[in-house]
């Protein structure tokens, strides 16, 4: 080994002219001036010792450059050569593990898989057993309803018929009432006939007596019809009243139906919508629970994962002295913290508390 690269080795640069030196030679020319013939002399002699001793520092350099990159092309093919017969030794190595938690990860795939389609199949078999019952409840709540309608038209239609069959005694009533007035009137007509015939031969003996008596029966007449039309009207306001009552409890009969069906399908929607909140509750209960289960069986391994990380952080990098070394180390520095840092990542992803 040359003594340049015993020093190169040792971390010691030599140029060949010490700090001491350079201390004197400030010293000798501070404060030289070219303003006078022999101060220009002076500063030229001071230019050329500075300029050869700058010189051979630049000739020092390239020579102690050069030994340094061969040493450094040297160093990169030897660890290139250990490298490649390292990596020779870990890959398989790494495949063979590789393939086992391919594996692992593939069987708890296949798992994760039968326990998500056994835990739809028995949700869907909840789902419809629990919509089987409600369309049960729903069916047997409407058949009632139906039922009670029906006993409701029912009922109204017995009303209809005592009204119709009032009605028809009212009608047979009324026409026999007119069919009395009729004969009375025949009757009367008959005796007014009769005492025309009487009072035709006493006509003109006793004609005041006859206009009188043709007043009384007039006035006779006209209470008959006024009593006829009392009896007319008293009895379409008597309809009238039934009919108004009757449009009144059917409006009544269907405004209490309603207001019946509206309460029972808003107190049906309330259950339904209290059955769907407990579901989704109990289903939010459940993940949460997997999920800290999860997290705390992933707990270990994430405080592991947190130590390692420390470790990572606490790697101290080492200098070098090259650009390829200082590249290399660069690359490897930036690895390092990018895994520490992935590291830590996943210990905070994957921390136990976090599961709410």
């Amino acid at each position: 080994m040359s003594e340049t690269t015993e020093e190169i080795t040792a971390g010691v640069v030599r140029f060949g002219i010490a700090d001491t030196k350079i201390a004197e030679l400030r010293g000798m020319f501070d404060g030289l001036q070219a303003d006078t013939p022999d101060g220009y002399r002076e500063v030229t002699k001071a230019i050329a010792v500075t300029r050869t001793l700058r010189v051979n520092v630049e000739k020092t350099r390239k020579e102690l450059k050069a030994s340094a990159l061969e040493y450094g092309r040297r160093v990169d093919s030897e660890a290139k050569r250990i490298t490649a017969l390292l990596e020779e030794i870990e890959t398989p190595l790494k495949d063979a593990k590789q393939a086992v938690d391919d594996e692992k990860a593939r069987i708890k795939a296949e798992q994760e898989a039968k326990e998500r389609a056994e835990r739809e199949s028995k949700e869907a078999a909840e789902r419809a057993e629990r919509e089987a019952k409600e369309k049960a409840i729903r069916d047997a709540e409407e058949a009632r309803i139906k039922a009670e309608r029906e006993a409701e038209e029912a009922r109204l239609a017995e009303e209809r018929k005592a009204l119709e069959a009032e009605r028809a005694k009212l009608e047979a009533e009324r026409a026999a009432e007119r069919e009395r007035a009729e004969a009375e009137q025949r009757k009367i007509a008959e005796q007014q006939a009769a005492e025309r015939a009487k009072l035709d031969a006493e006509r003109r003996a006793i004609e005041a007596k006859q206009e009188v008596e043709r007043e009384r029966l007039a006035a006779e007449q006209r209470k008959l019809d006024e009593q006829r039309e009392e009896a007319n009207r008293i009895e379409r306001e008597r309809l009238a009243a039934i009919k108004a009552e009757q449009d009144c409890k059917e409006a009544e009969l269907n405004a209490r139906l309603e207001a019946e069906r509206i309460a029972k399908e808003e107190a049906e929607q309330e259950r339904l919508d209290k059955i769907e909140a407990e579901r989704i509750a109990k289903e939010h209960a459940e993940a949460e629970a997997a999920e800290a289960a999860r997290l705390e069986a992933l707990r270990p391994d994430a405080e592991r994962i947190l130590a390692f990380a420390r470790v990572l952080r606490a790697i101290e990098i080492p200098a070098m002295a090259t650009d390829e070394g200082q590249q290399l180390m660069s690359r490897i520095e930036d690895a390092v913290t990018q895994a520490a840092e992935d590291c830590e990542m996943f210990y905070s992803n994957n921390k136990a508390e976090q599961a709410v």
